[in-house]
């Protein structure tokens, strides 16, 4: 009887071995658990998920190219950090770090990929300031002329321009614009405090507002003018004004800013409820329109917002040029608001604002994309894109460069850009999406 040769004994228990040892490997491979290097232990894996608008990008991780294009799910990875770059001809590349946990999704979702295209005109002239209608069918801009400024009206399909000019207008600054909501009117600010009101079906009817601080409420321009309520209705032509209470600064509705006698410090009151009652900080405080029916105050470039359902408690309290602009989801709204080289965003929810980011230079606009996913913001100089997602840190992407900007609008895929480029003064379209 031959025994077996010792060489093939070895071989054998070689496989058996081997099997004894592949087969949990591969058992805890196909159940999702890999061996991390780094921290020495058997674990389970993570999961990324990466998807883009527009579809088809190529991915590279860490620095790898991978095969599949998004929208793709890759699973089976350890846990650690990953660099993900995303790629597509003739758009912005995106790029950032974030972190796969064991037993975890990822998700690198939701992300646009800007188009990289370069900025042409859509019509010349010299603007002070702009500012798009909220119903998107219109650019009013401030132009000057030789002995003043008229405000024009800019229809976006046609191209048609009308002209109202506004008598004794200061050609000094850049004054606001601030559309009703409707888009049937537009009130003209200066920084002196000097207003007018123009409709756009009336523009040779430009209305020169006495001096006081106006909002928009339900298409009725509001405002407090010497001690008086002062209202002015567009669409009727008709002014009323109503002497203020004793002590009282400002109302609105059931809402009281009241001034102690003999002082110049001010608080909010609410005639519904008497006990409601807060102590507003030095100024000169007014209320102003609501982006969400809450009740707004404004102080110069000072703001203040208060649930009603909480005066006392629940408030936002921010700097900012301009009106904030609103962005509702659900049961939130979150609101833009900017000063200087800051840019804010403010929830509604957690009664909180966050610094989105700060340049070297003012920051003349912002507004929001239609996801509500990312901010388009310009300075005087550029105009960028800021994807709000703030894990390790938030994408700033710089989409073009003008020698001078004045204001942005944003509508189906496009910037219009009130600006001097290649110097040619104009507005300008910037194909983003």
């Amino acid at each position: 009887m031959h025994s077996i040769p010792l060489r093939r004994r070895l071989f054998l228990w070689f496989f058996i071995a081997a099997f004894f040892i592949i087969a949990p490997l591969l058992v805890f491979y196909t159940a999702g658990y890999t061996w991390n290097q780094k921290k020495g232990i058997v674990e389970l894996n993570g999961t990324l998920i990466v998807d883009t608008a527009p579809q088809g990008a190529s991915i590279i991780l860490n620095g790898t190219p991978i095969q599949q294009k998004s929208p793709v799910t890759i699973k089976n990875l350890a846990s650690g950090t990953y660099n993900i770059r995303l790629n597509m001809d003739s758009r912005h590349s995106w790029e950032k770090t974030l972190s796969v946990s064991s037993g975890d999704v990822t998700f690198a979702n939701d992300i646009t990929l800007w188009l990289s295209t370069q900025p042409t005109e859509f019509m010349s002239g010299t603007y002070k300031s702009m500012a798009m209608s909220p119903s998107g069918r219109y650019i009013a801009g401030i132009r000057p002329k030789q002995n003043g400024l008229s405000l024009v009206f800019t229809e976006l399909l046609s191209k048609q321009e009308t002209l109202a000019d506004l008598p004794r207008a200061s050609n000094n600054g850049a004054p606001t614009l601030v559309w009703s909501d409707d888009s049937a009117a537009v009130l003209v600010q200066f920084e002196n405090h000097a207003s007018y009101l123009v409709s756009r079906k009336r523009p040779d009817h430009a209305v020169e507002l006495p001096i006081g601080i106006f909002h928009w409420e339900n298409g009725v321009l509001i405002g407090t003018v010497s001690g008086k309520m002062y209202s002015y209705d567009p669409a009727t032509d008709v002014t009323k004004q109503n002497p203020l209470p004793k002590n009282v600064v400002d109302l609105s509705g059931s809402l009281q800013i009241i001034q102690a006698t003999g002082t110049q410090a001010e608080s909010m009151v609410d005639l519904t409820r008497p006990s409601v009652q807060y102590e507003l900080p030095e100024g000169n405080w007014h209320f102003d329109a609501s982006p969400d029916n809450r009740v707004t105050l404004r102080n110069g470039f000072d703001w203040i917002l208060f649930d009603p359902r909480g005066v006392n408690t629940q408030k936002n309290h921010f700097s900012s040029d301009e009106a904030p602009i609103a962005f509702t989801s659900r049961d939130e709204t979150m609101l833009l608001s900017w000063h200087e080289g800051e840019l804010w965003l403010s929830s509604s929810q957690t009664q909180s604002s966050d610094l989105l980011i700060r340049k070297g230079e003012p920051i003349v606009g912002a507004i929001w994309h239609t996801s509500g996913k990312d901010v388009f913001f310009a300075t005087r100089h550029s105009v960028f894109v800021l994807e709000l997602d703030s894990r390790n840190g938030r994408i700033e992407t710089e989409l073009a460069q003008f020698a001078d900007i004045q204001g942005m609008g944003y509508l189906r895929g496009q910037l219009y850009i009130s600006g001097t480029r290649d110097g040619e003064q104009g507005i300008w379209i910037l194909s983003v999406d």
